[in-house]
This record gives structure tokens, C-alpha cells and sequence, in this order.
């Protein structure tokens, strides 16, 4: 995953996600709803893996938007374990869903 450098081991466990719509203007960014996740991969090489619904707003029965106004998650907000000198504490990492071409 590009932006992590290292993992904690504690983060190989169930991880908390935030989907997110980015908001235009000066308008804030939306918080679509939390879900969970995992890690696999290796070393220097980690796929985040969560739910279809999660990364696309759609329910997987129907493809129809799971929020009435229509928003979709432009971005994830991922909680990783970090230790420091005070021991363990959260670290948000954001990841885009799209790149300017898509």
C-alpha cells in the first residue's frame, strides 16, 4: 500500500475503516460510515482487502447506491496501530479510491 512504510504487528488484526466523500468547495468531506478490514501480502507489499460495498457505495444485491442522497466513498480513512515513547496509538492513514484519471 503506497503512503505505508511499515507495519506494527498489532495491525495484522481486524482494522477500522471510514469511507469518505470528498466534498467541493469549501463544503467539508462527508463521512459515508465505518467498516473493517485486513492486511495480506508481505513484507513491503500489503493489499488492504474489505467488503465491495465499502469501496463502491452500492449494495451488491442490486448495484443500486446504498445512500438515498447517492454519495460514493472518494476516499478511506484506515487506523493503523504506531507505537511510541507513550506506547501504542492510533495512526490514520488516507487512500484514495481514484486517480485524476479515473
Amino acid at each position: 500500500m503506497r503512503g505505508v512504510h511499515s507495519i506494527h504487528t498489532l495491525s495484522f488484526g481486524a482494522l477500522y475503516i471510514e469511507a469518505w466523500h470528498r466534498s467541493l468547495g469549501e463544503a467539508e468531506d462527508t463521512r459515508l460510515g465505518p467498516a473493517t478490514g485486513f492486511l495480506i501480502g508481505i513484507p513491503g507489499d500489503f493489499w488492504l482487502v474489505t467488503a465491495w460495498h465499502v469501496l463502491s457505495g452500492r449494495r451488491s444485491d442490486n448495484g443500486d447506491a446504498i445512500r438515498k442522497d447517492g454519495l460514493r466513498p472518494d476516499y478511506l480513512r484506515v487506523r493503523f496501530a504506531g507505537e511510541g515513547q507513550g506506547g501504542y496509538h492510533p495512526v490514520d492513514q488516507h487512500f484514495e479510491l481514484y486517480d485524476g484519471e479515473f
